[in-house]
């Protein structure tokens, strides 16, 4: 749910709480250049942008942007979460595509492994859904190998710009799509 409050008048109102040493940093989630661009004449530049983010929706142009800028990016759904998918008629499954478990057959790695590796080894934070404490171990152990440039690049070529998380409160936001 969004409201008609200008989100600088919400910025200004946390720049208040790290002024007054209430909180470290700041930062925002499904923001687009354009809205950064406008918290970027505030006091305090926005440190992280939280998006969805993963091979198949890799945010290529925005990682670089925010890079530029000095925001680091946070990657939510770096599985790509396709139990979620936007529409049924989607068949998409990252874990199951050829390219991923082929890296991953040859890093002795699952595919969920290979693609927050991916997404670590390109710069983002990534923060994936661990439903079982072996889930949870198994996203640790992914700081003790390295893809080769051409696995990162296949991994990037899987691009299709395909959202899974779906937001459809937010369809007539004056920003939509994010």
């Amino acid at each position: 749910m969004w409201s008609n409050i200008d989100y600088t008048e919400t910025w200004s109102a946390l720049e208040h709480a790290v002024n007054n040493g209430k909180v470290n940093s700041i930062g925002v989630s499904n923001f687009n250049p354009d809205q950064i661009e406008r918290l970027l004449k505030c006091s305090h530049a926005p440190s992280v942008n939280q998006v969805e983010c993963h091979p198949y929706f890799s945010q290529k142009k925005l990682l670089e942007w925010c890079n530029e800028h000095d925001i680091i990016v946070t990657a939510y759904s770096p599985l790509s979460n396709p139990q979620r998918r936007m529409s049924e008629s989607l068949q998409l499954n990252l874990l199951e595509d050829p390219v991923v478990k082929n890296i991953a057959a040859k890093h002795n790695k699952s595919a969920g492994q290979i693609v927050l590796r991916w997404g670590i080894q390109r710069g983002t934070v990534v923060i994936p859904k661990a439903s079982s404490e072996k889930h949870l171990k198994e996203n640790f152990d992914i700081l003790n190998f390295s893809l080769t440039e051409d696995e990162m690049s296949s991994l990037e070529a899987l691009n299709r710009g395909q959202r899974f998380v779906d937001l459809p409160q937010d369809a007539h936001h004056p920003h939509y799509p994010f």
